[in-house]
């Protein structure tokens, strides 16, 4: 015996072959058509009257595989070698398959060996099982370094951004290293408020864009608008629109 997997799939299989004798044989086909899928292949369940002795055909990377399966407690005969053996040539098939949890009888084994058909028992099926566990833990190790790889890449995406940004200064802002102080920048409004310039306009947006409160000097004149810039040292006049 091995040890019990771990991923979700496997336990479920794992647990479901512990219970193959209380199995019907539908039960068993649709059972072992879940395996090879799990298995990555695809797989269709015949079964039933008319199926030509093919209880599943697997699709295995382009090529169809006939399978009988038989869930009986003792060893099967041979005439489920006959039968899937030609229903594996009315449904081209290129290989041929009998799973069988109980064993076989001798006279099977005989005509399998001579006639190509491949035999399969409970052995095989744990083995099968086991292939998948591995399949589910490489899978499950790539989904977790591709997720690593895309949180490393959009880190990366982000820092050479950021690398790549440039800073555009606002032209009225103060040049780097020679920030206003806020009396000097106040007491440069009184001074201009002395010298006639005009009076404040707090609705103008230079209140609302600078760091200072207030920032230009606005004058009441129709035509033009004087805007005293104190870090500049000079005056500008802009139209209002």
């Amino acid at each position: 015996m091995w040890s019990r997997p771990t991923t979700p799939t496997v336990r479920e299989l794992f647990l479901r072959f512990e219970a193959v004798r209380s199995m019907s044989g539908a039960q068993f086909e649709v059972f072992t058509a879940d395996l090879f899928r799990a298995l990555g292949h695809q797989a269709v369940v015949l079964g039933g009257a008319g199926d030509q002795g093919v209880d599943v055909i697997v699709n295995r990377r382009g090529e169809r595989v006939a399978l009988q399966c038989k869930n009986h407690k003792r060893g099967v005969g041979n005439r489920p070698v006959q039968e899937v053996f030609a229903g594996a040539r009315h449904y081209r098939c290129v290989e041929v398959c009998v799973v069988a949890p109980g064993g076989y009888t001798r006279g099977a084994i005989a005509l399998a060996r001579s006639t190509g058909v491949s035999l399969f028992d409970a052995d095989s099926v744990r083995q099968w099982i086991r292939q998948v566990d591995k399949l589910e833990e490489e899978r499950a190790s790539e989904s977790e370094s591709e997720i690593r790889h895309e949180n490393t890449s959009i880190s990366e995406q982000i820092t050479e951004a950021r690398k790549r940004a440039i800073w555009h200064p606002h032209p009225d802002d103060p040049p780097k290293g020679e920030g206003l102080d806020p009396a000097e920048h106040n007491a440069d409004w009184l001074n201009a408020d002395q010298r006639g310039m005009g009076r404040v306009d707090p609705s103008h947006p230079a209140f609302r864009t600078s760091p200072f409160v207030p920032r230009g000097y606005i004058s009441t004149d129709a035509s033009t608008a004087q805007v005293l810039l104190p870090d500049r040292g000079h005056a500008r006049n802009r139209r209002r629109r």
